[in-house]
This record gives C-alpha cells, structure tokens and sequence, in this order.
C-alpha cells in the first residue's frame, strides 16, 4: 500500500470517528412558525402588515422568474398573490412544498429625488415589519442600511441576518428597498428565522472540512484544477443545516468555480454551489 491511499484510508476512519461523535450530539433547527402557516395565510399576513390587503391569487411561477439569483436553488416554485396595490407577493416553497420565504415586489428601488426620510424611521420601520412575522430581535443579529441613487432616482436599502458565534450567517437574510421620502416599502423578502442557532455547540474544525472536499473535488469528474489551499466563507444555512462554504475548485476554462455547503456538525455535503464566468 502505497502512502497516500493509507493517508486517505486514515483520514476516512478518523473523519468516520469524528462524525460519529458529532452525531451524539447532533441539534435540529427550529424555525419561526410564521414560516409553517399556509401558502394563503402567509400571503395575506404579509399583506395585512404592509396595509395592502386584501390579496388574490393569481398563479405558480418557476424560479425562472426570480430576482435573487442567489435563492434559486433553495425553492421548488411560487405561489404568487396579488396585492391591493397592483404588488406581486410569491410564497416560494422548498422541494418538500413547505413555505421557505415570501416576496412582496411592488416595484424595484424608488422615485424619490433626495433622502428626506430620517434613517431612524426607516430602520425602526423595516425591524417592525420583521417583528410582526415572528422574528425575535433579541437575538443575535446584524443589521445594514445603505442609501441607493441611480438614474436620478433615490431609496433605502435594508438588509438583517442573523449571527453565529459573532460571525453573520449569509444566508438566510431578510431584505427590504424603501421610498426615502415615504418609507413606502417597494420590495420585501422575509425568509425562515431560526430559534435555536446556539443550541449549536459541537461543530466540526475546519481543516475536516477542508479535507472533505478535498476528497470531493478529486474524485469529480468536473473538477479541472483544485487550489494549494481550500478556503473557509462563512456560514449559510442550507436545507435547514448549518454549513460552512468551502472552496474553490477550477471546472472549466473560463475560470468558473465550484464551492460546497457542508454540514458543521457532520461534515455531510449538503448542495453544490457554482460561480460561472462564461457568458
């Protein structure tokens, strides 16, 4: 037997070992219960929060029609509603058809000619909005506002995720674009809001992560080159599993990317993520 494949057959066991041991103590995500009601009630519970109900059923979309180019491998398809104002709300469910977040899209960015609004209000407003869904802000969370111009044209834009071990989980987050002179809420999109981040304490180091893919990587067929040394992103919650993102791999000439979500308390590859750069 050659050194590497008793490398390799060393690390499986001890990867195994580790598993195991992360398995004894492994911790289901709870979630919000805003997120557990019906397709309806959610769309008429977001509509009755931003004061445009009633809202009428219209049709499912595909996630072609997405905006979030980042969301769409989360969902299955939309149950779109149409609001009081002429606005599109979708309730996107996952693969098993249960609700994963909500979009309200009345129109992208503003009108507006100048920020006018206090900023307080705006935040004060979006963090209401949130609160009203289930959301509890007493927990660990960060928050951003950033003033938008294009075109001439002015608005808010809001965004909150939630937090882990002082590190902010990407995905999911909460986002908002608002008229500055109004604080009229132009888009919204409200995901699943996990109760029981910290009752997370046992996860796998990086460097099984790293090896994992590592693994991973060399016995895909669509891998061309793997880097020296593996990166660590940051966290995202996938599928309901808490994953760190771990990467990058070279698939083709264009210098297009591959990252994988792998579970911190099993080291479980959870989805595949692909950054191309062809056109």
């Amino acid at each position: 037997m050659n050194r590497k494949k008793f490398l390799i057959i060393v690390f499986v066991l001890l990867f195994s070992i580790a598993c195991e041991k992360s398995l004894d103590k492994y911790a289901t995500f709870e979630y919000s219960d805003f997120m557990k009601l019906s397709n309806d009630e959610i769309a008429d519970s977001i509509a009755t929060i931003l004061n445009v109900a009633p809202v009428t059923y219209n049709q499912v979309v595909s996630i072609g029609m997405l905006f979030h180019d980042d969301l769409r491998w989360a969902v299955k398809e939309g149950y779109e509603y149409i609001s009081n104002d002429s606005a599109r709300g979708t309730v996107w469910v996952d693969e098993e058809d249960n609700p994963y977040y909500v979009t309200y899209e009345l129109e992208r960015g503003g009108i507006s000619e100048d920020w006018s609004y206090q900023e307080d209000s705006v935040i004060s407003n979006f963090k209401s909005n949130i609160e009203k869904t289930g959301v509890d802000l007493s927990d660990t969370h960060d928050l951003t506002l950033n003033k938008v111009a294009g075109f001439g044209d002015h608005w808010y834009q809001l965004s909150l995720t939630q937090t882990y071990r002082d590190t902010i989980v990407d995905f999911p987050y909460f986002y908002s674009e608002t008229e500055n002179d109004t604080n009229k809420v132009n888009l919204l999109l409200i995901n699943r809001w996990y109760t029981n981040l910290d009752g997370i304490t046992n996860i796998l180091p990086d460097r099984l992560l790293k090896e994992e893919t590592r693994e991973y990587f060399e016995n895909s067929e669509e891998v061309l080159s793997i880097p020296d040394e593996l990166t660590v992103k940051g966290y995202h919650i996938v599928k309901d599993k808490l994953c760190r993102q771990v990467g990058s791999a070279i698939i083709d000439e264009w210098g297009s990317t591959l990252d994988l979500y792998i579970d911190v308390q099993n080291g479980e590859i959870i989805e595949e993520a692909c950054a191309l750069m062809r056109d």
